[in-house]
């Protein structure tokens, strides 16, 4: 039994956040938002001497199993490759903001998260975040930045470069980067921004 912590501050608090993280695609139940925040999934994954193969699933999100079938499929094509050279997981999500909406309020992303680093673009609302994922090697970065009337929250899972992923293992490499974002989703995104996600 594989045991996964994340940790967050939120003002001067740890949060920590503990779950079994043995392999089941399910195993973490999606979420049941009658709006999800979700703009667009993309997935890629590098082998041999090949150019990257890229998949971008645009919105209405159609949840994680029929995402996974893609990339199933997708995998199949390249089937006679015995290793991956890297893979990429990647969520957009937009929240559209109130009159009155303080961004920074809206979300939990503190200056500093304890294994982590944090890169803010001088000039810009934009912030990013990184951390180690599930997967051996892996890390997982969080963007943060406003447009206008609308907030978007970008997280990618990223393997380890110096690592190849046997191919039999690369699908299971997603599903724990699926976890990994959505346990930070529910550790970044605040009460006030789900429950509009509810309505």
């Amino acid at each position: 039994m594989i045991i996964c912590c994340f940790y967050l501050i939120i003002g001067k608090m740890y949060i920590a956040l503990e779950i079994n993280c043995d392999h089941n695609p399910m195993k973490i139940p999606p979420h049941s938002y009658t709006q999800s925040p979700v703009e667009e999934v993309c997935f890629r994954f590098s082998y041999g001497m090949h150019a990257p193969v890229e998949t971008i699933i645009p919105a209405p999100y159609p949840g994680w199993l029929v995402i996974r079938e893609k990339i199933e499929t997708v995998l199949e094509s390249v089937s006679a490759n015995k290793t991956m050279k890297s893979c990429m997981l990647r969520y957009t999500d937009v929240f559209a903001l109130r009159e009155g909406d303080i961004p920074h309020n809206l979300i939990y992303v503190a200056p500093k998260i304890p294994g982590s680093e944090l890169f803010s673009a001088s000039g810009t609302s934009l912030s990013e975040i990184s951390m180690k994922g599930i997967n051996h090697g892996s890390v997982i970065i969080i963007r943060f930045t406003q447009e206008k009337d609308r907030m978007i929250l970008i997280f990618e899972a990223l393997s380890d470069r110096k690592q190849e992923i046997w191919f039999d293992s690369v699908l299971q490499w997603f599903d724990f980067a699926r976890e990994d974002i959505h346990l930070l989703f529910d550790l970044v995104v605040s009460d006030e921004l789900k429950e509009r996600l509810l309505i």
